[in-house]
């Protein structure tokens, strides 16, 4: 019985370890970090261009929805 524990014991302490250095070096990993970084620039300038030509934008949308509603009514033959 003493050896159950015992090996019980030495896997419990093995897992701990495992798991600290995996938490370490999860923690000092910078491979994710430039691009996170580039993906959040290029967000930022599609949303600067989104606001800077945001009415010539609502305007192109609108009239490309007004062709397919005007299509799928018959409209377009």
């Amino acid at each position: 019985m003493k050896k159950v524990k015992n090996f019980i014991d030495e896997k419990m302490i093995e897992a701990q370890v495992k798991l600290a250095k995996m938490t370490e070096g999860f923690l000092s990993e910078e491979r994710g970090d430039t691009n996170f970084v580039s993906i959040m620039i290029i967000i930022v300038i599609v949303l600067a261009v989104a606001a800077i030509f945001r009415t010539q934008l609502i305007a192109i949308v609108t009239n490309v929805m007004q062709q397919v509603t005007d299509f799928t009514n018959g409209g377009g033959e």
